[in-house]
């Protein structure tokens, strides 16, 4: 196992592990405000489906899209599922997390969570990491089926990938995309701008819809939606950060529950 450490530092609390690799911050005079940057990208999937009421989030620490969806979208209800009972401990002692009635929180493991309800959503985050790898049977095709069948129609998956996008390391992002576009019928990836420069976040949209959108297209949404439906002051910008598709995967393998080398690529 590993451990955790609590720090304030200038006017931000960061959970940090002791690796000192993966870490969540908030800023203490807006507790429910934005924290990493990847998870400002997370709002990109109201350009997919506009109508997105229900919420589930797999994977809470600090609980930063949560909480913020909860207050800047009114019409969202938001579940939180975290396998760890002290993440969820320390989120609610530390980082604002309150249950209520648009905000549930549950302790299990995601997958299994999944397959023991009936429930739909129409966005579902994945953001579980542990150490400084991800759990591999939350990556395979046989996951990702799973979730797509806890979709509404013209519903979103978010899948928060840390990966290289091109060159000899990015087997891993391009093994998800692979593995993602062999269930969802759309698959739309963005590279984070200023979440690192040997490994940054990827954030990987699958669409269980058959509608493909043109950046032009996304971009002509995104400017009817923002400051209206997305509060998200930089949402044109993010769109300069979409990865071009096709991407290269002949060269890597579909991730199943049989065989999903996760630490390897």
């Amino acid at each position: 196992s590993y451990h955790r450490l609590f720090v304030a530092q200038d006017d931000r609390h960061r959970w940090l592990r002791a690796d000192n690799i993966w870490h969540t911050q908030m800023e203490r005079k807006d507790p429910h405000g934005r924290g990493l940057p990847y998870s400002d990208y997370v709002d990109l999937a109201f350009l997919y489906n506009p109508n997105i009421r229900r919420v589930l989030v797999i994977g809470l620490g600090g609980g930063t899209v949560p909480k913020r969806f909860v207050r800047d979208y009114p019409s969202v209800t938001v579940d939180a599922v975290e396998i760890d009972p002290a993440v969820i401990s320390i989120a609610k002692r530390y980082f604002f997390v309150k249950e209520g009635s648009r905000l549930k929180l549950h302790e299990a493991d995601g997958r299994q969570f999944l397959r023991r309800t009936k429930e739909k959503w129409d966005l579902i985050l994945l953001d579980a990491y542990y150490a400084d790898t991800v759990p591999f049977f939350l990556t395979t095709r046989e996951f990702f089926a799973i979730v797509k069948t806890h979709l509404n129609p013209g519903g979103v998956l978010c899948n928060n990938v840390i990966g290289r996008v091109g060159g000899p390391r990015s087997a891993f992002f391009r093994s998800v995309y692979r593995t993602m576009d062999e269930v969802f019928p759309q698959v739309y990836a963005f590279r984070v701008a200023d979440s690192g420069s040997s490994w940054v976040n990827i954030e990987v949209f699958g669409i269980n819809g058959n509608a493909r959108l043109t950046s032009a297209e996304l971009r002509k949404r995104a400017v009817a939606l923002k400051g209206k439906l997305i509060k998200d002051d930089d949402l044109l910008a993010r769109l300069n950060d979409y990865i071009p598709g096709p991407l290269p995967t002949h060269d890597v393998p579909t991730l199943t529950d049989d065989y999903a080398p996760v630490d390897k690529l």
